[in-house]
């Protein structure tokens, strides 16, 4: 167990996510020194580089972390615009944090956070199970759209509703059997 805490009772690990953040709503990440973002955090050096060694290492474990709050993205048995305007509903409400990373060409980092999730949500129901060629490129391709229709979404400023987004990029009316295919027969026993 990590004892150690940062202001007010935050881990210091959140102290310099939340700093990180700061500072490239500040400027551009390559005007940002690890050793600035040291010293604005109140953290040893030694901490820093055992936690994260990069500022890119910083931005991955910020995104992490809310898509860690997000939970699996799961489509079968559940309506994929359901599925869909949750992790936009849970992004949308993170705004300040990701578009500042977005600015500063952080946010190709989401994609293995996304299929992470996509892959969580099928879970329970390939459990035991191996899964084919098929199905890994069919949770691939789903996270990748997903993935740049957030990006698209930030390139805006994530102005629109994630309602309105999924009625602009025609997702409202995709049949549930075109992206539900993910739990579908593309499995193998072992």
């Amino acid at each position: 167990m990590n004892d150690k805490r940062g202001r007010d009772g935050q881990d210091l690990d959140a102290c310099v996510e939340e700093d990180f953040i700061k500072l490239i709503k500040e400027k551009p990440l390559a005007k940002i020194s690890v050793e600035e973002l040291i010293e604005k955090s109140c953290v040893s050096k030694a901490f820093f580089y055992r936690r994260f060694r990069t500022k890119e290492a910083v931005a991955t474990s910020c995104l992490a972390r809310i898509f860690n709050k997000m939970g699996p993205i799961e489509f079968p048995g559940r309506p994929v615009r359901e599925a869909i305007e949750s992790c936009l509903d849970c992004l949308l409400s993170h705004k300040e944090t990701l578009l500042p990373l977005h600015e500063n060409g952080l946010i190709g980092l989401i994609h293995p956070l996304i299929k992470d999730r996509v892959s969580q949500g099928l879970a329970p129901y390939v459990a035991g199970k191996k899964l084919t060629f098929q199905a890994e490129h069919s949770i691939a391709a789903h996270s990748g759209a997903l993935c740049e229709l957030v990006k698209l979404w930030m390139d805006y400023g994530m102005e629109q509703s994630p309602q309105d987004l999924m009625e602009a990029t025609g997702l409202a009316s995709v049949r549930e059997d075109r992206l539900c295919y993910l739990a579908g027969p593309f499995w193998q026993t072992n």
